[in-house]
């Protein structure tokens, strides 16, 4: 199997990496030139550009920044899908809606390709490890033939229906990201104005009724104030939040946390925090800027 692999931001050059520890044939495309060079000197391939790359490879990768660029590089009259070819596995790791990923899914059938969305969890420290969690929507047998990809970038590889099922799992993710990110900048606040020492806090926390993987992820960076900028900037969740509220929209859904959380972080946008770690939220709550 030989795999092309498009976009090495802070998710993907550690995915891609994997690819190449595994053994597995890689060529590599992205606009940042120095980061190509990077990934050829661990042994991966430069393709010239996105169409050079879809002709190279049997499986098809891409991890892009937003659902714009996504579409474009699908999409577009030079993309993926316009290159592509019979028999080839296409498949979009980003965080889009599940509309484009069937959209797409559409596309890649009448050129006889199959698409899989298959949005990923886990950070760019999952990422570089090795052990992101990766749900996917499409058809079974492409997932099959994706498999050894997948397995080289993730330890949880699920796959969760027809086309789109794996972009609504990573919403359902975002939405928890997002509530439990503003709720533990909240609770540390309370705590801190309140007297309570932050590490003794955390250690009944971690026992408690009160522990989530977003506390336990987002408590260091509150605690040593460590705001960025951040390898988990916040423009993610400006991104994914505007994301649910269109969707929880189409379906006729009532979603007042997750709105809330929307309307918190659009405050950090206006006020420019687009590379800020998530947790940045906190000095807002902390100045009394947020409504």
């Amino acid at each position: 199997m030989t795999i092309g692999f498009i976009g090495l931001g802070n998710m993907g050059k550690g995915m891609a990496a994997n690819i190449i520890k595994a053994g597995i044939e890689l060529y590599v495309f992205t606009r940042t030139k120095s980061k190509i060079r990077a990934m050829e000197e661990m042994g991966a391939k430069a393709a010239e550009s996105v169409s050079d790359l879809t002709t190279k490879a049997d499986l098809i990768l891409a991890c892009l920044p937003n659902e714009e660029t996504s579409e474009h590089v699908f999409l577009g009259e030079e993309g993926i899908v316009a290159a592509s070819k019979k028999g080839q596995v296409l498949v979009d790791h980003s965080t889009v809606s599940p509309n484009l990923s069937r959209r797409i899914y559409a596309m890649a059938a009448k050129k006889k390709t199959s698409f899989l969305d298959a949005p990923i969890s886990g950070g760019p420290d999952g990422a570089a490890a090795g052990t992101l969690a990766i749900m996917v929507g499409g058809d079974k047998d492409a997932v099959g033939k994706a498999m050894n990809g997948f397995e080289a970038m993730g330890d949880t590889i699920l796959h969760m229906g027809p086309s789109g099922s794996g972009t609504i799992t990573k919403l359902v993710n975002q939405v928890l990201v997002g509530i439990h990110t503003l709720a533990a900048c909240e609770a540390l606040l309370l705590g801190n104005k309140g007297g309570a020492d932050p590490n003794k806090l955390m250690t009944i926390l971690k026992n408690a009724w009160g522990s989530s993987t977003m506390l336990d992820r987002n408590a260091p960076y509150i605690i040593d104030r460590n705001f960025g900028p951040s390898a988990a900037p916040m423009r993610n969740l400006f991104k994914d939040m505007g994301i649910i509220e269109q969707v929880s929209s189409d379906l006729g859904l009532s979603m007042p946390t997750a709105q809330a959380v929307k309307d918190t972080y659009d405050v950090a946008k206006d006020k420019g925090m687009f590379d800020d770690d998530i947790t940045a939220i906190y000095k807002l709550l902390e100045d009394n800027q947020i409504p």
